[in-house]
């Protein structure tokens, strides 16, 4: 798998994130931030890699490709931060979907996992990326959050770039 030390180290740092670090309860079941992990595959090597957002209740929000690159900060925006408050909201209804977890292995491509930080630990929610694009899957909510994120990541993306060619 395609795996770059920044985004060995964001995982790192994104996964010990408390409750009390996003003004959060210390006890009870209240999603205080979630991460999409969506396996993918390079079409040109074939190679394995990932495509990792988070969402906190804060609006804060986060996308990280494993091979590198990736932007934090991203509930500077506005619209972002607002999507990533909605994710949450849609998680809490989403938790008797998941399970409780400790081993946070990324997914193979074509699969996607959805990590709930809660006071009492992780929970997981995964399944076959095309099964949770379905019309009316609980998750599509969740997805289409997501993709905005990514829209904006990826509109960044597209600056930073035309800002370095000019």
């Amino acid at each position: 798998m395609l795996l770059s030390n920044n985004y060995r180290q964001w995982r790192s740092q994104i996964l010990t994130i408390r409750p009390e670090q996003v003004g959060e309860p210390a006890s009870g079941t209240q999603v205080y931030g979630v991460i999409m992990d969506i396996g993918m595959v390079g079409i040109t090597s074939n190679a394995p890699w990932v495509i990792s957002l988070s969402a906190f209740a804060t609006g804060e929000a986060s996308f990280y490709p494993t091979p590198g690159g990736g932007f934090s900060g991203l509930g500077g925006d506005s619209r972002v931060s607002q999507t990533a408050q909605q994710i949450i909201a849609i998680a809490q209804t989403l938790q008797s979907m998941t399970e409780p977890i400790t081993d946070v292995t990324l997914p193979e491509p074509g699969m996607v996992q959805f990590l709930f930080f809660t006071p009492e630990g992780l929970r997981q929610l995964k399944g076959h990326l095309h099964e949770l694009q379905t019309p009316n899957h609980p998750t599509l909510p969740l997805l289409n959050r997501f993709g905005r994120i990514r829209q904006f990541a990826d509109w960044l993306i597209d600056q930073s770039q035309a800002d370095s060619s000019s």
